[in-house]
């Protein structure tokens, strides 16, 4: 195979770089080298025979450091003594550095079957892009790719789906599960199952296992399924200003009296914060308030903090056994608030994307999922930002087992 671009050879476009062993082109590592307009292609020399499909794995190890995601077209070519003819569908590759895999690509030849091959990369939505190839297989098994990798459920009874899209195979995949409890089945791109209750006091864990064949062979992929056992509930915690008054007003009440706080007077001090569950289980977490300013907390009834280096926060001490999800309400013209997770109390350090609400752009939102069991959040402003950010609110969801059982 060979690889042509305009200006190789020249050095112009960069030096390749590395991780783990693995190295891709970086095509625009300083300013000035610009990708706009080119495209890369990887062309065979040698003609190839009974040809049907062929699968491409590709990728670009960029991303951007904010907004939307860099992005390629992938596609594929037969050369025969007709012409040069296009294979399959034109694909869309996303920049991403969280590993150099590269995702599988399947083109179906049609009617050209002989000839040569090659592979283009272009439409580059950014000069600043690390595209390669890591491998070109012809005639490859079906390839099945998963919406997602698996789920995980309280311990009432559920139906659920996930996508799955099948290439090159034969008839549609089989479905299967390890497990008595889990019931799954194929149609249309998606699996759907449903998982039995529960009824016992032990998490358990189970697979679902889709095939492909093709008369190149047979490919597998697996799904996981998690289940609690029946001791876990999901709790609902809010914090409000109300829940932090009457501490904020007690740390402060040696400075008032004596007329020294102003508007960058903050304090730190610890509350209890109330959760609940649908049943009517109610649990106790520990807050540690760190650098909420008093002026602006009052006059507004807000949780108010600070960035800077003053890094104002609300940060859960009690662990409980994974949060799934957190809202924010802040004052109206603010951005959302810095929020984390994490699995111990020196290190949350995960950050959660939070999303607009529809109904309320000053309401945001993020989901995780309890599987990752982050036991710790933190929410508040960014140690870099240096702006105040008011909270009316801070909801928590989480996992947790009822207490007494």
């Amino acid at each position: 195979m060979n690889l042509s671009y305009v200006g190789a050879g020249t050095g112009y476009y960069g030096t390749p770089q590395s991780k783990n062993n693995i190295y891709t082109q970086d095509f625009n590592y300083s300013a000035g080298r610009n990708l706009a307009g080119v495209t890369v292609t990887v062309a065979s020399s040698a003609k190839f025979i009974g040809m049907k499909a062929v699968k491409v794995n590709a990728g670009d190890y960029k991303q951007p450091y904010s907004g939307d995601p860099y992005t390629c077209k992938l596609k594929a070519f037969v050369t025969d003594g007709d012409g040069k003819h296009q294979i399959g569908e034109t694909e869309t590759i996303t920049g991403s550095t969280a590993s150099r895999e590269g995702t599988d690509f399947f083109f179906n030849t049609g009617n050209y079957t002989e000839g040569t091959l090659t592979i283009e990369m272009s439409e580059f939505s950014t000069n600043y892009a690390a595209p390669y190839i890591g491998e070109v297989e012809i005639n490859p098994v079906p390839g099945i790719t998963l919406g997602s990798l698996s789920a995980s459920f309280l311990s009432e009874a559920v139906s659920a789906d996930f996508d799955c899209k099948v290439s090159l195979a034969d008839e549609d995949p089989s479905v299967s599960a390890n497990v008595d409890w889990i019931h799954p089945s194929y149609s249309e791109g998606k699996v759907s199952y449903t998982v039995d209750a529960n009824n016992s006091d032990l998490n358990r864990e189970g697979t679902i296992t889709i095939k492909a064949s093709n008369e190149n062979g047979t490919s597998t992929a697996e799904f996981a399924v998690s289940q609690l056992g029946n001791v876990y509930v999901q709790y609902t915690m809010n914090i409000t200003y109300n829940d932090i008054k009457d501490a904020l007003i007690a740390a402060g009440a040696e400075d008032l009296a004596a007329g020294k706080i102003t508007n960058s007077t903050y304090y730190s001090f610890d509350i209890n914060a109330l959760a609940s569950s649908p049943n009517g289980d109610v649990k106790r977490v520990g807050i540690s308030c760190k650098n909420i300013l008093y002026n602006y907390s009052v006059e507004n009834e807000t949780i108010s903090v600070y960035g800077g280096s003053t890094y104002g926060r609300i940060v859960s001490t009690s662990p409980v056994f994974a949060i799934t999800g957190i809202e924010a309400m802040v004052q109206e013209g603010q951005s959302a608030p810095s929020v984390k997770l994490g699995t111990s109390s020196d290190n949350i350090s995960t950050t959660l994307t939070m999303t607009p609400l529809a109904t309320n752009p000053y309401t945001f939102e993020g989901s995780a999922s309890f599987a990752d069991k982050m036991s710790y959040f933190q929410a508040g402003a960014d140690s870099w930002s240096y702006k105040y950010h008011y909270m009316y609110y801070v909801k928590v969801t989480f996992i947790d087992e009822v207490e007494g059982l």
